[in-house]
């Protein structure tokens, strides 16, 4: 029998199983186990999510292709078609409180369409770029995650006005608007009702931890920089040059 859910945490991993007519993606644990007894289902045709229960309807898992992923970065509707944004591949940065922060090193969008046939020429080239133009920003280093603590906040701030209630909240209700960079990809996950823990709030900036050495005393060095929303241009990487 899967784990019972943390109230408040997104869920650590996921496996990706891609049919021609459907998406489910199920949660799992760092070593693979399986942690829920639900899963999302996205249909393919209509775009559809569901979150569905393993017990009333088991994911047909020997037909489907399989890829096993960290998170989901979110959906987005093209000119000519919707797209799952997921990511493959992230590095552990460090652990502060307790919690694992990540690095986001490798993402794919998925096409809801398997084929371009129908489309004419024109339309796929401008499908192509549009694409183009998402993985472009999507390469760009820099993105940062955790699945149990908020990184859009600071540890003083949520030493001063996190309540308990708020502790409890989704992590991407909780989060601050101005440091989450997926809020508007992530917000067809927001919009159905109990899929907060596949929801994960993805800022952009810089984590890095060091070891210290000063005086004699050792300690851990966190440093956490957070880049706006609302301040997206090239300054981030140009200062200091």
């Amino acid at each position: 029998m899967a784990a019972k859910d943390l109230s408040a945490d997104v869920y650590e991993r996921f496996h990706l199983y891609s049919l021609p007519d459907k998406f489910y993606i199920e949660p799992r644990d760092k070593i693979g186990a399986v942690v829920s007894n639900s899963y999302l289902e996205i249909d393919r045709i209509s775009g559809e999510l569901k979150l569905k229960s393993v017990a009333d309807a088991p994911i047909p898992t020997f037909q489907a292709e399989l890829t096993q992923i960290y998170g989901i970065f979110g959906l987005t509707r093209l000119a000519f078609g919707d797209y799952l944004i997921v990511i493959k591949k992230a590095d552990l940065v460090g652990v502060l409180n307790g919690a694992e922060i990540y690095h986001v090193t490798q993402t794919e969008i998925i096409p809801f369409n398997k084929t371009t046939l129908h489309l004419t020429e024109k339309q796929v080239w401008h499908n192509k770029n549009f694409v183009d133009m998402i993985q472009l920003v999507l390469a760009t280093t820099g993105f940062y995650y955790s699945t149990k603590f908020d990184l859009t906040h600071s540890l003083q701030w949520l030493s001063e006005n996190a309540t308990p209630n708020f502790r409890q909240l989704p992590m991407m209700e909780r989060a601050n608007p101005r440091f989450v960079w997926n809020r508007h990809l992530a917000s067809p996950l927001s919009a159905i009702p109990g899929l907060a823990k596949y929801t994960l709030p993805i800022m952009h900036g810089f984590v890095g931890f060091r070891n210290c050495l000063v005086h004699g005393n050792t300690f851990k060095l966190a440093l956490i920089s957070r880049r706006s929303i609302h301040r997206a241009g090239v300054r981030f990487y140009m200062r200091g040059t």
